[in-house]
C-alpha cells in the first residue's frame, strides 16, 4: 500500500474521530474495523446515516471544501485509520491513484444518497398539506442559493415536488 504521505492512525471503539460543526483538516481511509457516520449525534434528533468500513474513507469532503464536519463519526470497534492531514492531501492524491480513485467513489455515493434524502424530504413535505407545498418551495430556494447548484452544477439535480 502506497502510504508515503500519510499516517496511520488507532482509535478505539466508541471514539468520536470527526465531530459535527468543527473544523477537520484531516482525511482518513479505514485500513480495518468499522465506523458509524451520525447527524447530531448524542442528541435527542441524532440520525444514523451509515456504517463505513475498509476502504473507505471520510474527511474529504471537509478539506475539499474547507468548511466544518457535516458529521459526526464515531469507532464502532476498534479501528486503524490512515491518516491524511490537508497539506500532505495533493500529494497523497498525486502519489496514491487508488486511493484517489476510492475516494472519489465514496464522494460519489455520498452525493447521490444525499439526493436520495432530499427527495425524501421533500416528497414527505409535499404530501402533509398545502402548507408543507409551501415549505418545499422554501426550502429549494434555500438550497439553490446555499449550494449555488444554478452556477455551479448547471442545475443537473431534479429536486421533486
Amino acid at each position: 500500500m502506497e502510504v508515503d504521505s500519510a499516517r496511520m492512525q488507532e482509535f478505539k471503539e466508541n471514539s468520536v474521530i470527526i465531530r459535527e460543526g468543527e473544523i477537520n483538516n484531516e482525511m482518513y481511509k479505514i485500513i480495518s474495523g468499522k465506523v458509524a457516520v451520525y447527524l447530531n449525534y448524542r442528541q435527542k434528533n441524532e440520525y444514523l446515516l451509515g456504517i463505513l468500513s475498509e476502504q473507505q474513507c471520510f474527511g474529504e469532503l471537509e478539506i475539499l471544501c474547507k468548511k466544518p464536519s457535516i458529521y459526526t463519526i464515531v469507532a464502532v470497534y476498534d479501528v486503524l485509520l490512515m491518516r491524511v492531514a490537508e497539506d500532505e492531501f495533493d500529494d497523497f492524491i498525486k502519489n496514491n491513484s487508488k486511493n484517489a480513485s476510492d475516494m472519489i467513489r465514496n464522494l460519489a455515493h455520498e452525493v447521490m444518497n444525499l439526493k436520495l434524502n432530499m427527495d425524501m424530504v421533500m416528497d414527505e413535505f409535499s404530501n402533509s398539506s398545502e402548507n408543507g407545498k409551501c415549505k418545499v418551495q422554501e426550502l429549494r430556494r434555500r438550497i439553490y442559493q446555499n449550494t449555488k447548484f444554478g452556477e455551479n452544477w448547471g442545475m443537473q439535480f431534479d429536486m421533486k415536488v
